[in-house]
């Protein structure tokens, strides 16, 4: 097999140097290709990562205070009552805007309407 002026000249010099393993590295070297720089790259930051991440068993907790401790929450009701007169000489209740199918609806669905009701504590 022959080989190439440049590795003959390579494989000379370390055969001077370093006798046994001269042929072993020439042979098994790998080029420094765009593909092999990527890779070492990425594998050298995965090994960071996992080492790091193995440094910290919380993994990334930001805070290890203890939580605090939660009080029950004060509730208030409010039950009040809107008095409506949607007829008769004094409304309080008055539609301003209808849609088109306002009259068709059951429900009077796209009726809006502008009240201004007294608000009571009890039902009278």
């Amino acid at each position: 097999a022959s080989s190439s002026p440049s590795q003959t000249r390579t494989t000379g010099d370390l055969e001077k140097r370093f006798p046994p393993m001269a042929k072993l590295l020439v042979t098994f070297s790998p080029r420094l290709t765009t593909t092999t720089v990527v890779a070492a790259v990425v594998l050298f930051l995965s090994c960071f990562g996992f080492a790091t991440a193995a440094k910290r068993p919380r993994g990334f907790l930001v805070s290890e205070r203890p939580a605090p401790v939660l009080r029950r929450e004060k509730l208030s009701h409010f039950r009040f009552y809107w008095h409506d007169i949607v007829s008769g000489p004094n409304p309080t209740a008055v539609p301003v805007a209808r849609a088109p199918s306002t009259n068709a609806s059951a429900t009077a669905f796209g009726m809006v309407v502008m009240i201004d009701d007294p608000l009571t504590e009890g039902p009278e």
